[in-house]
């Protein structure tokens, strides 16, 4: 849906604009084109997010498979007393071993949600990065307007400037910090 409003929008902005110029005037407009996803995976600074971001999901992993064990050896403890326990000491052990789950729940939920905002802010200022450099291309190429490519249905090879973009992304832009 994203994808298709992306369109829809560049349709009319396009559409708007050409009707708004004279014919002649339209002749000398000119347009570049950008693969945004490939600047999303081939710039050093891209990289650097995801290597990053799976550094901190694999310790993330580590500190939940421990909690898990530890759950488990507690629950395992938890049963094999059963038999030795009071009712009532039974339910308390219960009711502590339930707490102790909900918190390991609830830190997974944290962590889950620590890694997604990292992410997203970190891909925020690569984009603003990345139009920042493609800006400044359009500005040097004379370029009219950048559409993305999942905006361009056919589009001249000559227009593309995601190899420019990504060489420069990759000259000024070497490392986006990740807000943990």
């Amino acid at each position: 849906m994203k994808r298709t409003f992306s369109r829809l929008m560049t349709a009319v902005v396009l559409a708007a604009f050409l009707a708004g110029a004279p014919a002649q005037a339209a002749e000398t407009l000119s347009f570049g084109v950008i693969d945004m996803s490939r600047v999303m995976k081939e710039t050093d600074a891209a990289k650097g997010i995801f290597a990053e971001l799976e550094s901190k999901r694999g310790e993330y992993q580590k500190q939940v498979k421990k909690e898990e064990d530890s759950l488990r050896t507690a629950e395992q403890e938890i049963i094999k007393q059963k038999d030795k326990m009071s009712e009532e000491e039974f339910k308390k052990a219960k009711m502590s071993f339930e707490e102790k789950v909900f918190a390991a729940q609830k830190l997974v939920q944290e962590r889950k949600k620590t890694l997604d905002d990292a992410l997203n802010n970190s891909i925020d200022k690569l984009r603003a990065a990345a139009a920042k450099e493609t800006a400044a291309v359009a500005k040097e190429k004379g370029y009219s307007a950048v559409f993305t490519q999942d905006a361009v249905m056919l589009a001249e090879p000559g227009l593309d400037l995601t190899d420019e973009v990504v060489k420069r992304l990759n000259a000024n832009t070497k490392k986006i910090p990740i807000k943990w």
